[in-house]
């Protein structure tokens, strides 16, 4: 694509983007990083930073950074690309709740279940009303918001806590 089309053709940056993800998937994490911050940067100036083609390349990228550091800056990036992606696609569009769920992953994984509990649910509920309770995607939500409500000092369970473990917790995240 990139001699046809040249480097900054939408075409061309989704083939660098597929190209860091293959290469992510290699174990190739500096190539990847590198694929990424240059899809992202030519998004940017070939079609705007709210462009759902650029929101998606700040998703893979703030995933690339949270697997390799810096993590505080994958935690903006993803936040950025969540509140773009709610501001421009809605807040119950597929692309929005991966955001999300990208998000709330990594706000689980950075040592903060609770504060990932939201997100896990609203990533939940909209893959349910999208897709219904059985598709992999709304199971994948799910036990992730189920390990994160365990890891929070519940049972796993919306609404019951373990043997009243954390019960303030409990009644902020369930009212």
């Amino acid at each position: 694509y990139e001699r046809a089309l040249g480097s900054e053709h939408p075409h061309t940056l989704t083939s660098v983007n597929n190209l860091a993800g293959c290469l992510r998937a290699l174990g190739d994490a500096s190539g990847a990083l590198r694929l990424c911050q240059r899809a992202l940067a030519a998004y940017e100036r070939a079609l705007g930073s709210e462009h759902p083609h650029t929101l998606n390349s700040m998703t893979n990228l703030g995933g690339v950074l949270w697997e390799q550091g810096p993590r505080d800056a994958a935690l903006v990036l993803l936040r950025q690309a969540a509140e773009r992606r709610e501001t421009v696609l809605g807040p119950q569009h597929p692309d929005t709740l991966v955001s999300i769920l990208w998000l709330a992953y990594c706000q689980a994984g950075g040592g903060d279940p609770a504060g990932a509990v939201p997100g896990y649910r609203q990533a939940v509920d909209g893959f349910t009303r999208l897709f219904g309770p059985d598709h992999p995607r709304t199971k994948a939500a799910t036990g992730r918001l189920e390990a994160a409500l365990r890891a929070a000092g519940g049972d796993g369970a919306p609404g019951s806590p373990r043997g009243g473990a954390r019960p303030a917790l409990w009644r902020r995240l369930f009212g």
